[in-house]
């Protein structure tokens, strides 16, 4: 899945969460997102899974324009996350 960022950018009131990030993510890479608290991980990834909208910049997620797409459903299909800790694990 190849995923391309240009100068994305998410604020929240007046605070800046995410300012110009730019990455490319090609096929069959595998990505760790590590950092501190509060500088932005979950936002961003929250981005690149179609639940939340950016102010401005590019997210192409497989040739689709994520700021253009009509059928985001469609983007959402191809997806796949995996997390540190499993939210489920509690619930089973």
């Amino acid at each position: 899945m190849k995923v391309i960022t240009q100068g994305l950018n998410k604020s929240y009131k007046d605070k800046k969460v995410l300012q110009d990030i730019s990455f490319t993510i090609e096929n069959n890479e595998i990505v760790a997102v590590i950092g501190p608290n509060g500088v932005g991980k979950t936002t961003m990834l929250e981005i690149l899974m179609t639940l939340k909208k950016y102010d401005s910049g590019d997210v192409q997620i497989l040739g689709h324009n994520l700021h253009k797409e009509s059928n985001i459903q469609k983007v959402r299909s191809k997806i796949g996350v995996v997390f540190q800790e499993g939210g489920m694990y509690a619930y089973l």
